[in-house]
Protein backbone atom coordinates (compact mmCIF):
# COMPACT_ATOMS: atom_id res chain seq x y z
CA UNK A 1 0.00 0.00 0.00
CA UNK A 2 2.84 2.31 0.76
CA UNK A 3 4.97 1.84 -2.22
CA UNK A 4 1.81 2.33 -4.76
CA UNK A 5 0.83 5.53 -2.59
CA UNK A 6 4.48 7.07 -2.85
CA UNK A 7 4.04 6.58 -6.90
CA UNK A 8 1.19 8.50 -7.73
CA UNK A 9 1.82 11.17 -5.42
CA UNK A 10 4.19 12.52 -7.99
CA UNK A 11 1.83 12.02 -10.57
CA UNK A 12 -0.52 14.32 -8.77
CA UNK A 13 1.79 16.72 -8.54
CA UNK A 14 2.29 16.70 -12.38
CA UNK A 15 -0.89 17.38 -13.12
CA UNK A 16 -1.43 20.38 -10.88
CA UNK A 17 1.55 21.96 -12.64
CA UNK A 18 0.22 20.79 -16.48
CA UNK A 19 -3.36 22.52 -15.15
CA UNK A 20 -1.96 25.52 -14.16
CA UNK A 21 0.39 26.52 -17.13
CA UNK A 22 -3.10 25.67 -19.34
CA UNK A 23 -5.21 27.92 -16.75
CA UNK A 24 -2.59 30.33 -17.89
CA UNK A 25 -2.63 29.94 -21.38
CA UNK A 26 -6.08 30.24 -21.81
CA UNK A 27 -6.51 33.59 -19.81
CA UNK A 28 -3.71 34.59 -22.44
CA UNK A 29 -5.96 33.47 -25.14
CA UNK A 30 -9.07 35.36 -23.71
CA UNK A 31 -7.47 38.13 -22.88
CA UNK A 32 -6.01 38.49 -26.33
CA UNK A 33 -9.40 38.07 -28.05
CA UNK A 34 -11.13 41.03 -25.69
CA UNK A 35 -8.37 43.29 -26.88
CA UNK A 36 -8.92 42.10 -30.41
CA UNK A 37 -12.58 43.02 -29.80
CA UNK A 38 -12.16 46.37 -28.21
CA UNK A 39 -10.08 47.70 -31.23
CA UNK A 40 -12.81 45.99 -33.68
CA UNK A 41 -15.78 48.19 -31.66
CA UNK A 42 -13.31 51.11 -31.80
CA UNK A 43 -12.68 51.04 -35.47
CA UNK A 44 -16.26 50.13 -36.06
CA UNK A 45 -17.43 53.71 -33.82
CA UNK A 46 -14.67 55.84 -35.39
CA UNK A 47 -16.13 54.72 -39.09
CA UNK A 48 -19.44 55.55 -38.22
CA UNK A 49 -18.52 58.93 -36.80
CA UNK A 50 -17.08 59.45 -39.96
CA UNK A 51 -19.65 58.23 -42.04
CA UNK A 52 -22.40 60.78 -40.30
CA UNK A 53 -19.74 63.84 -40.87
CA UNK A 54 -19.30 62.77 -44.02
CA UNK A 55 -23.20 63.27 -45.07
CA UNK A 56 -23.58 66.04 -43.12
CA UNK A 57 -20.95 67.86 -45.03
CA UNK A 58 -21.94 66.28 -48.24
CA UNK A 59 -25.53 67.86 -47.56
CA UNK A 60 -24.37 70.62 -46.40
CA UNK A 61 -22.40 71.04 -49.89
CA UNK A 62 -25.57 70.27 -51.70
CA UNK A 63 -27.17 73.28 -50.31
CA UNK A 64 -24.62 75.55 -50.31
CA UNK A 65 -24.41 74.55 -54.55
CA UNK A 66 -27.92 75.39 -55.36
CA UNK A 67 -28.00 78.78 -53.50
CA UNK A 68 -24.26 79.40 -55.08
CA UNK A 69 -25.63 78.71 -58.77
CA UNK A 70 -28.79 80.66 -58.31
CA UNK A 71 -27.29 83.35 -56.77
CA UNK A 72 -24.50 84.00 -59.28
CA UNK A 73 -27.14 83.17 -62.70
CA UNK A 74 -29.34 86.32 -61.09
CA UNK A 75 -26.18 88.75 -61.01
CA UNK A 76 -25.07 91.07 -62.97
CA UNK A 77 -21.11 91.80 -61.56
CA UNK A 78 -18.95 90.09 -59.35
CA UNK A 79 -16.57 91.56 -57.04
CA UNK A 80 -13.93 89.68 -55.16
CA UNK A 81 -12.34 90.64 -51.93
CA UNK A 82 -8.79 89.75 -51.12
CA UNK A 83 -7.54 88.85 -47.29
CA UNK A 84 -3.64 89.30 -46.46
CA UNK A 85 -2.27 86.12 -48.11
CA UNK A 86 -3.62 87.73 -51.47
CA UNK A 87 -6.79 84.85 -51.65
CA UNK A 88 -9.74 85.90 -52.59
CA UNK A 89 -11.97 85.44 -49.28
CA UNK A 90 -15.37 87.48 -49.95
CA UNK A 91 -17.62 87.80 -53.21
CA UNK A 92 -19.65 90.57 -53.40
CA UNK A 93 -22.51 89.63 -56.26
CA UNK A 94 -24.72 92.67 -57.67
CA UNK A 95 -27.85 92.12 -59.26
CA UNK A 96 -31.10 94.18 -59.89
CA UNK A 97 -33.18 91.36 -59.09
CA UNK A 98 -32.72 90.88 -55.30
CA UNK A 99 -35.05 93.51 -53.89
CA UNK A 100 -35.92 93.43 -49.65
CA UNK A 101 -39.15 95.15 -48.94
CA UNK A 102 -38.65 98.74 -47.30
CA UNK A 103 -34.87 99.34 -49.45
CA UNK A 104 -34.31 102.02 -52.07
CA UNK A 105 -31.54 100.41 -53.59
CA UNK A 106 -31.19 96.57 -55.07
CA UNK A 107 -29.49 93.92 -52.17
CA UNK A 108 -26.09 92.22 -52.82
CA UNK A 109 -25.19 89.04 -51.99
CA UNK A 110 -21.85 89.22 -50.49
CA UNK A 111 -20.12 85.38 -49.62
CA UNK A 112 -17.46 85.03 -47.29
CA UNK A 113 -14.98 81.93 -46.12
CA UNK A 114 -14.47 81.85 -42.50
CA UNK A 115 -11.93 78.90 -41.69
CA UNK A 116 -14.40 76.26 -43.19
CA UNK A 117 -17.68 78.10 -42.37
CA UNK A 118 -19.11 80.26 -45.65
CA UNK A 119 -21.55 82.96 -44.52
CA UNK A 120 -24.31 84.43 -47.21
CA UNK A 121 -25.10 87.86 -46.54
CA UNK A 122 -28.09 89.87 -48.26
CA UNK A 123 -27.30 93.26 -47.73
CA UNK A 124 -29.67 95.91 -48.69
CA UNK A 125 -28.92 100.17 -47.70
CA UNK A 126 -25.44 99.00 -46.20
CA UNK A 127 -27.26 96.38 -43.83
CA UNK A 128 -27.08 93.09 -43.85
CA UNK A 129 -30.92 91.75 -43.85
CA UNK A 130 -30.83 88.03 -43.84
CA UNK A 131 -27.21 85.70 -42.51
CA UNK A 132 -26.69 81.84 -43.03
CA UNK A 133 -23.98 79.39 -42.42
CA UNK A 134 -22.91 76.90 -44.06
CA UNK A 135 -20.92 74.40 -41.62
CA UNK A 136 -18.26 72.36 -43.21
CA UNK A 137 -15.49 71.41 -40.77
CA UNK A 138 -12.24 70.06 -41.71
CA UNK A 139 -12.95 71.57 -45.44
CA UNK A 140 -10.27 74.11 -47.43
CA UNK A 141 -12.57 76.45 -49.97
CA UNK A 142 -11.42 79.35 -52.22
CA UNK A 143 -13.37 81.56 -55.15
CA UNK A 144 -12.15 82.21 -58.40
CA UNK A 145 -13.00 83.12 -62.04
CA UNK A 146 -12.44 82.28 -65.26
CA UNK A 147 -13.44 83.16 -68.75
CA UNK A 148 -13.65 80.67 -71.75
CA UNK A 149 -13.37 80.70 -75.12
CA UNK A 150 -17.03 82.06 -75.74
CA UNK A 151 -16.23 84.92 -73.57
CA UNK A 152 -18.41 83.92 -70.57
CA UNK A 153 -17.82 84.51 -67.27
CA UNK A 154 -17.59 81.56 -64.86
CA UNK A 155 -16.99 81.94 -61.02
CA UNK A 156 -16.31 79.34 -59.02
CA UNK A 157 -16.28 77.90 -55.16
CA UNK A 158 -13.66 74.79 -54.70
CA UNK A 159 -14.02 72.67 -52.32
CA UNK A 160 -11.28 70.63 -50.61
CA UNK A 161 -12.66 67.95 -47.83
CA UNK A 162 -11.31 64.88 -46.10
CA UNK A 163 -12.70 61.53 -46.75
CA UNK A 164 -14.67 59.34 -44.46
CA UNK A 165 -11.97 56.32 -45.32
CA UNK A 166 -10.71 55.41 -41.74
CA UNK A 167 -6.95 55.02 -42.34
CA UNK A 168 -4.73 52.19 -40.61
CA UNK A 169 -2.72 54.72 -37.94
CA UNK A 170 -5.73 57.30 -36.10
CA UNK A 171 -2.74 59.92 -36.59
CA UNK A 172 -2.45 59.58 -40.35
CA UNK A 173 -3.87 62.62 -42.70
CA UNK A 174 -6.94 60.80 -44.71
CA UNK A 175 -7.37 61.07 -48.27
CA UNK A 176 -8.92 64.55 -49.56
CA UNK A 177 -11.69 64.97 -52.06
CA UNK A 178 -12.10 68.22 -54.72
CA UNK A 179 -15.40 70.00 -55.37
CA UNK A 180 -15.77 72.86 -57.72
CA UNK A 181 -18.86 74.65 -57.65
CA UNK A 182 -19.39 76.61 -60.82
CA UNK A 183 -21.94 78.62 -62.21
CA UNK A 184 -21.93 81.29 -65.26
CA UNK A 185 -22.75 85.22 -64.28
CA UNK A 186 -25.51 86.86 -65.46
CA UNK A 187 -26.79 83.76 -66.78
CA UNK A 188 -30.76 84.59 -65.99
CA UNK A 189 -30.26 88.19 -67.41
CA UNK A 190 -28.92 86.82 -70.96
CA UNK A 191 -31.56 84.20 -71.29
CA UNK A 192 -34.14 87.08 -71.04
CA UNK A 193 -32.69 89.58 -72.87
CA UNK A 194 -31.88 86.61 -75.86
CA UNK A 195 -36.25 86.08 -75.49
CA UNK A 196 -37.19 89.04 -75.92
CA UNK A 197 -35.05 89.99 -78.66
CA UNK A 198 -36.97 87.26 -80.66
CA UNK A 199 -39.77 88.58 -82.42
CA UNK A 200 -42.85 86.54 -82.04
CA UNK A 201 -43.40 84.06 -85.26
CA UNK A 202 -46.90 84.94 -86.93
CA UNK A 203 -50.43 83.39 -86.34
CA UNK A 204 -52.33 82.19 -88.82
CA UNK A 205 -56.29 81.89 -88.87
CA UNK A 206 -57.34 79.05 -90.29
CA UNK A 207 -60.96 79.69 -92.44
CA UNK A 208 -63.24 77.61 -91.99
Amino acid sequence: MKSSTQRTMPLRGMRRGASLIELMVVVSIITILFSMVGVVFHRLFLSEQLAMRAALTERTVSRLADQFRRDVHSATTATFIENEAGLASSLVLMSSRDTVAGASTPANVVYSIHKGDVLRELIADGKATSREFYRLPECQMRLATSTDEAKVEMVSLAIERQGSTVTPQPQAARPRRSLAIEATLGRDDKFETASATKSPAPVKEESK
